[in-house]
């Protein structure tokens, strides 16, 4: 039970809180990410650690593609999650279970333009 999750949005565009990281960042995430991967929980809503899913590996989107009827922008980093829970795995099929947290804080970099 497995699924294919965004991680992050994609180089220079805004995250919920009007924030962004360029693909060097990303790639820093991501490799941050995947080097503290056994140590990462699941998490609902950015409140609440779970064991009932798990990452595997996060990667940066190599090009441009279709996955299903998705279009994945290259640069976009995704997130490989294992579930542990049928229950939960059949409601985020369903699409009631979405907007999966990895319960991650960042910091701000000032960027000039």
């Amino acid at each position: 039970m497995e699924s294919i999750e965004v991680l992050y949005c994609a180089p220079f565009e805004a995250d919920a809180h009007g924030e962004g990281m360029t693909e060097v960042e990303i790639r820093k995430m991501v490799d941050n990410f995947n080097s503290n991967i056994t140590k990462i929980k699941g998490n609902f809503g950015h409140a609440v650690n779970t064991d009932k899913f798990s990452p595997v590996k996060a990667w940066v989107n190599e090009c441009d593609c279709i996955i299903g009827e998705e279009t994945v922008k290259e640069g976009l980093p995704l997130v490989k999650l294992k579930f542990h829970d049928p229950e939960l795995f059949q409601k985020r099929k369903d699409g009631v279970f979405k907007g999966i947290s990895i319960g991650a804080q960042g910091r701000r970099k000032k960027v000039e333009k």
